[in-house]
């Protein structure tokens, strides 16, 4: 009796990760299409392969083989989400290995995925766990760094707080969905995920779907943050400038790419601000919906206005100065995406 009641719980907590699954995927594509930020066409195609897994595995009682296609291929939509989102540009063998490794280990889970679908062995099965496991092992790993590393590159007295909130939420998030999968090591072999029929399978669910309903709430707060929970997050805060901007994600990489600028320049932090907004509005009328704010423009405001205007000023080692506002600009990319969702 307890055993059924538990287990009515956890395909509750499942049914609302799928669902979280499915209303991210679809809020997600909807901000792409009012803001042409196609680097999150990726994470939400991250989501809708997941949730097209999910719904074939529980609903549809698809083959361990499509099952695999789908899920799999969302992580790949994953890694080059992250990819172009927080190392855009970079010349970084890291984020190319990555991506080869990504590749690899989705044709070699679909490989297994035949083999066990033919015969299964305990051995199959632990090399295609070990697989599922190193596979959210490298993205999530990478997704949740690069978040935290990009949080510790903004974090300032001046950014909106719900914004840190939210690098945070993507950090936590990763963090739960890189463990979930080992409990699949304590599943019986000649099992199927949701089978219940022994203890140790029973088990593997049961916790699997805990950390799943965490991940939900984590992912909910991250891209359903409610107006309340902002104004929360917010309160006490106060801007130094800016404030006469309603594009968060505008202001907030004024401000970034201002603060980095007043350093290498020598002027005051309003003064670099100032500099860089002419630069915009002379460039790209950027707070024009048919002119969007995206990576691309800023950097191409970095290497031609704001270069020329820094000439204008008499100021030494421009080309120096611009290059490390083009490493920063990588560094702090990642602010337009996430605070537009």
């Amino acid at each position: 009796m307890l055993v059924d009641i538990l287990y009515g719980i956890f395909l509750i907590f499942l049914t609302v990760f799928l669902f979280t699954l499915i209303s991210s995927s679809i809020l997600i594509m909807y901000r792409v299409y009012q803001t042409r930020m196609h680097n999150l066409i990726f994470l939400s195609l991250t989501y809708a392969m997941s949730a097209i897994s999910q719904i074939g595995n529980a609903i549809f009682n698809i083959n361990q083989i499509l099952e695999v296609i789908f899920l799999s291929l969302g992580f790949i939509f994953a890694a080059f989400f992250i990819n172009f989102t927080f190392h855009k540009d970079h010349k970084f063998f890291t984020s190319k290995l990555i991506l080869i490794i990504v590749f690899v280990n989705y044709f070699t889970q679909i490989y297994l995925s035949y083999l066990i679908e033919i015969g299964n062995t305990p051995i199959l099965n632990f090399l295609f766990t070990l697989h599922i496991c190193f596979e959210r092992f490298v993205v999530f790993s990478w997704f949740g760094w690069s978040s935290y590393q990009t949080y510790k590159d903004i974090k300032s007295p001046n950014m909106v707080p719900w914004i840190m909130t939210r690098y945070k939420l993507i950090t936590f998030t990763s963090l739960i969905f890189l463990i979930q999968p080992y409990f699949l090591f304590f599943q019986s072999w000649d099992y199927r995920f949701g089978d219940i029929s022994t203890f140790p399978n029973f088990l593997a669910f049961g916790f699997s779907a805990c950390f799943i309903i965490v991940a939900s709430i984590g992912l909910i707060l991250a891209w359903f943050m409610p107006n309340w929970f902002k104004k929360y997050l917010d309160r006490g805060f106060e801007p130094l400038v800016d404030k006469e901007y309603s594009d968060v994600e505008i202001s907030e990489i004024i401000n970034f790419l201002g603060e980095a600028l007043a350093g290498e320049v020598k002027i005051s932090i309003p003064a670099a601000r100032g500099m860089i907004k002419l630069a915009i509005q002379e460039e790209f009328k950027p707070f024009e919906l048919k002119n969007p704010l995206n990576y691309g423009n800023l950097k191409h405001i970095i290497q031609n206005p704001l270069k020329e205007r820094l000439k204008k000023l008499n100021v030494e080692n421009i080309q120096e100065i611009t290059e490390k506002l083009e490493k920063k600009l990588i560094k702090g990319q990642s602010l337009v995406s996430i605070a537009i969702i």
